[in-house]
């Protein structure tokens, strides 16, 4: 189906009259027979998780490097230590905040 999508949209936006003619046999292929279908559509797995490889990496990078490293490095500037690391290295502590606070019912209804 992938194919005749592909096939009819190059018929209609890109003016090719024998796109259209290829895309009604594979329609027509796919509904008598869809097994002919098999390697076609093994190829096209194979592509798109090599293309999602590919994409996601280059999209979760650019993600990092445009978005996590300058706030980082600008928390660090700004000497935010939301995690108190500098306490912790120290001292021998605990890096944990000690909470005395009493859960009640009355506290859990309404969490966000």
């Amino acid at each position: 189906m992938a194919f005749t999508l592909i096939f009819l949209l190059a018929g209609l936006w890109g003016g090719y009259s024998w796109a259209l003619y290829v895309a009604a046999a594979a329609l027509f292929l796919n509904m008598i027979r869809p097994p002919i279908f098999t390697p076609f559509a093994y190829l096209w797995y194979q592509l798109s998780e090599i293309s999602g490889f590919i994409s996601s990496r280059i999209i979760l990078g650019l993600i990092f490097f445009l978005i996590v490293t300058p706030v980082g490095l600008g928390r660090r500037l700004w000497g935010k230590d939301t995690l108190r690391l500098r306490a912790f290295k120290k001292g021998r502590g605990s890096a944990f905040k000690i909470r005395e606070h009493t859960f009640d019912a009355e506290g859990m209804e309404e969490l966000f």
